[in-house]
């Protein structure tokens, strides 16, 4: 045979300088189409309907206090958190904004005027699921929405925890998709920023996890399980103890702080053994859910992995219903001495 000869490269090539990526054209590297050009107007118009006049109007009541106390963490005199005012992230992008653009009334809007645009810009990673028409007209309607406008030129904590349960949404799809842990990992760190900016957001993960469990318990029904018989059992087993726990933390909304919580349509019956009864039956139904469909099978379903990763996330943010359910007092954290 005769003996292979190496090709060459144009690079390579005698005579022919190698070219660096520095050196290829820009254009060619953006790969523009017709799309992402719609969606950088998009985007630009976004960002100017939000940025026109944005400090030409008087700050409003909660927008004074909330810049107040901005200017006053960022001239060095602290930050003490209220629950009056929400969660601090505000206050700290607010004060990073006077930092880099001076203090005033635009630069205190700023926060709320990029994380407004954001919120159009996530509907970009939505369109395996919006389609890509469909996405583009969520991002359009986002971007004139007058609602969405006024809370981008706001410097209130709407805008934020917004624009943190949309990046939230954003993850989880992309999490049920690829299974990749990095999606969770991002998932966390949106929470933990929601947290630190509304009480809401609480509710949010609650509501997260709620659909997920629905979907859950469809594929549930749908699909066999490994001993039939534990199906049905599981269900019942599961939403008895889920009821007879929920029903005292609702008695424990509006009982006096400081003793165990008892039920006066119950005869004044103590409300803890029915929480600790709800959580053992709920304990049982896994187990069933664990034998009757299948360990390995379960934790093959993503949902599950989203939904404990909102419940352990959020579950400390609610333990101020067992502290009261106890006798203890959720501000102090003192509930050995009352049992």
């Amino acid at each position: 045979m005769p003996p292979r000869t190496k090709q060459t490269t144009p690079s390579e090539a005698p005579g022919v300088e190698a070219r660096s990526f520095l050196d290829s054209p820009a254009v060619l590297a953006l790969r523009l189409d017709w799309e992402k050009i719609a969606w950088v107007i998009l985007v630009i118009v976004a960002l100017v309907l939000r940025l026109y006049m944005v400090g030409a109007r008087t700050m409003s009541h909660d927008e004074s206090l909330h810049t107040l106390y901005s200017y006053n963490l960022y001239k060095g005199a602290g930050y003490q958190h209220d629950p009056l005012m929400h969660g601090p992230l505000l206050f700290e992008l607010t004060a990073l904004s006077y930092f880099f653009f001076g203090a005033s009334d635009f630069s205190a809007r700023m926060p709320s005027v990029l994380l407004g645009t954001g919120v159009v810009i996530l509907m970009w990673f939505m369109r395996r699921w919006l389609s890509r028409p469909g996405a583009f007209l969520a991002a359009a309607m986002l971007a004139v929405s007058p609602t969405m406008l006024y809370h981008s030129r706001y410097i209130r904590h709407d805008m934020f925890l917004i624009f943190f349960a949309v990046l939230m949404v954003v993850l989880v799809f992309r999490y049920l998709e690829q299974g990749d842990s990095k999606w969770l990992i991002g998932l966390a760190v949106a929470m933990g920023l929601a947290f630190t900016t509304m009480e809401a957001s609480f509710l949010y993960a609650v509501i997260f996890a709620a659909f997920f469990l629905v979907w859950i318990a469809v594929k549930l029904l749908r699909e066999p399980w490994e001993i039939g018989s534990y199906r049905w059992v599981f269900f019942a087993v599961f939403l008895l103890g889920a009821l007879v726990a929920i029903y005292p933390l609702i008695e424990a909304i509006k009982a006096p702080v400081g003793a165990p919580v008892t039920s006066a349509r119950l005869g004044g019956l103590p409300m803890w053994p029915l929480f600790v009864g709800g959580l053992a039956a709920v304990g049982v139904s896994f187990w069933l859910l664990l034998k009757g469909f299948g360990t390995e099978r379960l934790r093959a379903m993503r949902e599950v992995d989203v939904v404990v990763w909102l419940l352990t996330l959020a579950a400390p943010m609610y333990a101020a219903f067992p502290i009261k359910l106890f006798g203890g007092n959720p501000q102090e954290v003192k509930i050995l001495s009352n049992m």
